[in-house]
């Protein structure tokens, strides 16, 4: 299956990479959000699996929504394929490989930022310099989440791995040496 999901993703890349880092966001953003609706709504995810709903019924949807999403058409047929082949499950491994080579392509990086309460924008701006240095990208997308259970400090989550700075880690790493 992993070798299925990469293979689709190369061929999705392939036709996306000519488009610029907007189009490509907004189709990796419509992605996120087919299967969101997807998994979240059941309405949805009936009326994609009912077998009396057309194809082309199914087709209409998905254009309307990739329409609105300002996504591009190559995902909105790789929609399409994994609507036909009964595979729409398969978007959650599909999208962490279209970013990693995205964010190669266009020397970005995503970075999922979790802290307890929100950073200022200075801190964001000094926060972000330091990762465009650390990761030799030209640009850093921060998508700041605010966690009050982590206490204090930080938490980045990126291409998978994590830096895990906050003080809740801390204290329960004391905690371990203490008992």
């Amino acid at each position: 299956m992993i070798f299925k999901n990469k293979t689709l993703a190369q061929a999705l890349w392939e036709s996306l990479h000519t488009h610029s880092h907007e189009t490509v966001n907004a189709t990796l953003g419509a992605l996120q959000l087919f299967f969101e609706a997807h998994e979240e709504n059941a309405q949805v995810r009936d009326f994609f699996s009912h077998p009396q709903v057309s194809l082309p019924d199914k087709e209409k949807v998905i254009q309307s929504f990739m329409a609105f999403h300002k996504a591009s058409v190559e995902a909105e047929q790789l929609l399409v394929f994994l609507i036909r082949q009964n595979k729409i499950t398969q978007i959650p491994f599909i999208l962490p490989l279209l970013r990693l080579m995205s964010g190669q392509h266009f020397k970005t990086a995503s970075v999922q930022c979790k802290v307890a309460t929100l950073l200022t924008e200075s801190h964001k701006k000094l926060l972000e310099k330091e990762l465009k240095e650390v990761l030799q990208m030209s640009h850093v997308e921060l998508h700041e989440t605010i966690d009050p259970e982590i206490l204090g400090g930080i938490v980045l989550r990126m291409e998978g791995e994590l830096f895990d700075a906050s003080l809740k880690t801390k204290m329960r790493k004391i905690q371990r040496v203490l008992t």
